[in-house]
């Protein structure tokens, strides 16, 4: 081969290498953006959203039972691993056993089932100002109704929204007035003298987390009045024939259903898509100021009637405590 022959063919083969490097380059570069949006488009859909998105910059009033809530709240939330649970959702009780699914049409109705001894329990009515409940009701509306193919009960169309303190009587437990001694109007006077030395509270919402029975869970942070926990601890003293287990853990949270998720679709991301409804709408809502003026003493006289909107009747008493 001819000196120059070989030069050109040299040249050549340096041009093939040359071109062969910069396709694999190009190559390698497209393969890692498209490994980096996969990574991107899997954070999206099934994201951390167990850390709170709502921040407070004042400085919370009790630092100790604000963390045990903060840590409480965190908890609650469903995991990806766990996935939901819609079989014993609700306090032991199926979906099915709760609500009649429709075949032919994407709605339910509750089922209404009576209790031969009515659930009495001491609630958090979260009622004022109705403007800022209205806006708590179409804020996580609008959210979960972004959902495809989820069924979800909305808690307001039932009763008002409530956080529970106390059960002088649970279906878990069930304490028949004819065995507290006075009956009604002691159990009455037991929850007046608790409210009599407690003050009214102002609750900003810390946390909308989805729990792995499908319910969609207000976390509030208490800026003003009386630690729940006291209250809890004054309503147990005085209603001392109550279960020892109450439907509470820790008994530093004050939590409200806001909503619950009844069916979804098979699908993998399903949950993260719910999670990231759950957080846009706490996103939304942070601080939402709510105030609490007194307690109710209900009885349910049919199963979670105050979820499903069954019967149930109050006695409203307020808090009337001066010195908190």
């Amino acid at each position: 081969m001819q000196p120059s022959s070989a030069r050109r063919s040299a040249k050549a083969a340096s041009s093939r290498r040359l071109l062969l490097f910069l396709f694999l380059s190009l190559l390698l570069y497209l393969l890692n953006v498209f490994r980096r949006r996969r990574l991107q488009h899997a954070h999206d859909d099934d994201g951390d959203y167990s850390q709170a998105s709502c921040t407070f910059a004042n400085t919370p009033i009790h630092p100790v039972e604000e963390g045990a809530r903060s840590k409480a709240y965190t908890s609650m939330h469903a995991t990806s691993e766990a996935g939901l649970d819609l079989v014993r959702a609700v306090q032991g009780f199926a979906t099915t056993d709760l609500f009649h699914f429709h075949d032919k049409s994407p709605s339910v109705k509750p089922i209404m089932q009576a209790l031969e001894t009515p659930v009495r329990a001491v609630v958090m009515p979260l009622t004022e100002p109705a403007s800022t409940v209205d806006r708590l009701t179409s804020v996580v509306q609008k959210h979960l109704s972004t959902l495809p193919s989820t069924l979800v009960w909305p808690q307001a169309s039932a009763a008002p929204y409530h956080s529970s303190l106390h059960h002088a009587s649970h279906h878990q437990n069930v304490v028949p007035l004819a065995d507290v001694p006075g009956g009604r109007a002691a159990e009455i006077r037991g929850v007046a003298e608790a409210a009599a030395h407690a003050c009214p509270l102002t609750l900003a919402l810390a946390r909308i987390v989805v729990t792995r029975g499908g319910a969609v869970v207000a976390g509030w942070r208490v800026n003003g009045g009386t630690e729940p926990a006291t209250l809890r601890k004054s309503l147990a003293s005085a209603l001392p024939w109550s279960p020892d287990k109450q439907l509470y853990a820790p008994p530093d949270i004050v939590h409200t259903t806001v909503a619950r998720v009844l069916s979804v679709p098979a699908t993998s991301n399903t949950l993260a898509r719910i999670r990231k409804a759950a957080s846009a709408a706490e996103s939304e809502l942070c601080g939402l100021e709510l105030t609490v003026r007194e307690l109710w003493h209900v009885e349910e006289s049919d199963v979670l009637a105050l979820a499903l909107g069954g019967r149930w009747s109050k006695h409203a008493i307020p808090l009337s405590g001066t010195t908190c």
